[in-house]
């Protein structure tokens, strides 16, 4: 990670970074691709201020639209968004890095509510911690046992871990308008089982749960684990405690399927208030490759 720690060093200082995606997740059988655009997030406490230092020693890293328009503009467009900008494609040393850049208080926010969704998703998967902040550690741990609740509460009393995972990973991608590998959920769980069970091993026991061989067993009332879902899923869905398994899944991902349609159509709208044209073509041209990709090996 030695090249990560390069490119951080000329960027303006940091509270709170992760590496994330296909940075740090490996591939079924292939491990990490040593080729894959290097995903970072980074949080910081004033994101205007840190803006404006990075376009001063940074200005390749922003289209002209955003130069011209000034941090100002940028921070204004990202509140109507999901709290963050990000810069793509950024080429250094050989290698292809996108830093996402959001404040640590919006951070906080959406990893104890799910205010978004946008960032507490990409955190709900295994990361790599280069900087911690400890607001966001404690943050985190709220976020993490929501995640598992919820998972949970879409299941059978009885299932297999890496199902409970998957569900976990679905919790972001229900709803999101991006192009995206239809293989990714699967692929995701399948290359990281270790890692998942690293990130949530220390919460299964806190939520009365027993996985053993990898069989997962509920031992809590639902009650219980409903209570550790945000507030606003449970206000929206207050007969959760009566519905039976299958409806009661399909009511709380449709809840979160409205969310993350909405900030991934608000996040597109940034990028192009916000991004130069090429940039947007070529990423997204390098998502949709991805997706046929991803068709064409399921249908093998």
């Amino acid at each position: 990670m030695a090249h990560i720690t390069k490119f951080l060093n000329k960027l303006p200082p940091a509270n709170h970074i992760i590496a994330y995606g296909s940075t740090i997740l490996k591939k079924p059988g292939q491990g990490i691709d040593p080729n894959a655009q290097i995903d970072l997030i980074i949080s910081v406490k004033d994101s205007l201020t840190w803006h404006k230092e990075n376009m001063k020693e940074n200005p390749s890293d922003y289209s002209q639209k955003a130069l011209k328009s000034g941090a100002e503009y940028l921070i204004s467009s990202v509140k109507k968004a999901a709290g963050i900008h990000y810069n793509p494609l950024i080429e250094f040393e050989g290698k292809k890095f996108k830093y996402g850049v959001c404040e640590i208080y919006d951070l906080c926010q959406d990893l104890r509510n799910w205010d978004t969704l946008y960032l507490a998703g990409r955190f709900q998967k295994p990361t790599l911690a280069l900087v911690e902040d400890k607001s966001v550690i404690e943050a985190q741990t709220t976020n993490l046992k929501s995640a598992l609740a919820f998972a949970v509460l879409t299941l059978p009393s009885l299932t297999t871990e890496d199902k409970l995972y998957e569900k976990i990973t679905t919790i972001s991608y229900k709803g999101d308008r991006r192009v995206e590998d239809p293989n990714k959920i699967r692929n995701i769980v399948e290359g990281n089982m270790k890692e998942f069970r690293t990130l949530y091993e220390k919460y299964i026991k806190d939520l009365g749960l027993s996985l053993e061989n990898g069989v997962l067993e509920r031992q809590w009332d639902i009650e219980k684990l409903i209570e550790k879902l945000p507030k606003w899923i449970q206000e929206e869905n207050p007969h959760l405690v009566y519905l039976e398994n299958e409806t009661r899944e399909e009511a709380l991902f449709n809840s979160v399927s409205q969310k993350n349609a909405y900030y991934s159509s608000q996040q597109i709208k940034h990028a192009v208030r916000t991004t130069g044209l090429l940039k947007i073509i070529e990423y997204s041209w390098a998502k949709l490759m991805k997706a046929i990709k991803g068709r064409s090996n399921k249908n093998k």
